[in-house]
């Protein structure tokens, strides 16, 4: 009996090893398995926050570029908007100007078309209206004086 003691006694022994040998296999594959699911998530989180700081770059530059469009948009609208301002000055500058003259001809037009009249009341009294040459010479006065757009006139305008 003993000897079979013996025998069950080293067989339990062998199979007891047996087990603590899957125990430790199975403990080693999972504490392996653990390590590299914690590598894994280590990178995964490596790289999620690569993509966020990624992202949140892109985001600051994206700011920064809308930033200056919109400054720039803004100079552009008031260089613009000072252009314009200038351009309508000039162009009010002309108007007075171009009224200033139109007034100074139209001044001279009145005081010529006076005289010319002062003139044919004075030759009508004097009775010397009879006389042809002298009858053509104030129609031609009064025509001068009558068409403002007359070519001398028109070159004083466009030299003011």
């Amino acid at each position: 009996m003993a000897l079979k003691r013996q025998r069950r006694f080293d067989a339990n022994k062998r199979y007891q090893k047996e087990i603590s040998d899957q125990a430790r296999e199975v403990a080693e594959r999972n504490r392996s398995e653990y390590e590299t699911e914690l590598n894994l998530q280590k990178l995964d989180n490596i790289k999620a926050n690569e993509e966020m700081a990624a992202i949140k770059k892109f985001e600051e530059d994206f700011k920064a570029a809308e930033k200056n469009r919109i400054w720039s948009d803004m100079q552009r609208s008031r260089q613009e908007n000072e252009q314009r301002r200038r351009e309508q000055a000039a162009r009010d500058n002309m108007d007075d100007r171009l009224i200033d003259v139109l007034l100074r001809s139209r001044a001279r037009v009145e005081q010529k078309r006076k005289q010319t009249e002062k003139d044919v009341s004075t030759y009508s009294s004097q009775g010397d209206v009879g006389r042809p040459e002298e009858s053509h010479l104030v129609e031609q006065a009064t025509l001068a004086v009558e068409e403002p757009g007359s070519s001398r006139s028109e070159s004083r305008l466009r030299r003011t």
